[in-house]
């Protein structure tokens, strides 16, 4: 398992403890996944934390309208649903890969060792929760706010590889537009 992306990544938000590095070493999950393969089922209990070392992943909501996007993570980013993982409740989301992917899991009693044992990770897991609110919340006014073309730029902004990997319909439900606003913005593009 290769965990230089997972200190890069942490190493942005605080300097990691090297003990906690080893603990992360013995105790995350490597997991090898090929497309639309489901990581977290909506309904089901949150019990992981995941770190994508390679790919995309989608998350999104089952309504009675229909399957809705709500968020992407890329190569490099922690995801879950933090609320449902933090209380350990049911997921309101699903999390499914986009393309061949591996992640890195954390289950949660190791996730709170973790944090409980080293005050410098548990700081920069904070730093982490906050940095990725922020990005929720930048692009969620975007997608209210902006036009379509627009929408799209933000998106390549926080994820450069999301056009070449995400599926279309995946995208385009996250955008909130239709098929055809989506084609005539990337022509635009």
């Amino acid at each position: 398992m290769d965990i230089n992306l997972l200190v890069k990544t942490l190493s942005l938000y605080g300097d990691p403890e090297p003990e906690a590095i080893h603990y992360l070493t013995r105790t995350m999950k490597e997991q090898v996944l090929k497309p639309n393969k489901k990581l977290l089922e909506q309904g089901a209990i949150n019990r992981r934390l995941y770190f994508l070392t390679k790919g995309l992943v989608s998350e999104y909501r089952n309504t009675s309208e229909g399957e809705r996007t709500t968020g992407f993570a890329g190569r490099g980013d922690f995801f879950t649903h933090s609320e449902s993982f933090t209380t350990q409740q049911a997921s309101p989301v699903s999390i499914c890969s986009e393309t061949d992917s591996i992640v890195l899991s954390l289950d949660h009693s190791e996730y709170r060792d973790l944090i409980t044992g080293y005050p410098a990770v548990k700081k920069i897991f904070q730093a982490l929760y906050h940095h990725y609110n922020e990005r929720r919340n930048r692009i969620n006014i975007s997608l209210l706010d902006d036009p379509v073309e627009a929408r799209i730029q933000t998106l390549k902004e926080e994820y450069p590889d999301i056009l070449q990997f995400a599926r279309t319909k995946h995208l385009i439900s996250f955008l909130r537009t239709n098929y055809k606003r989506f084609h005539k913005a990337m022509t635009m593009i």
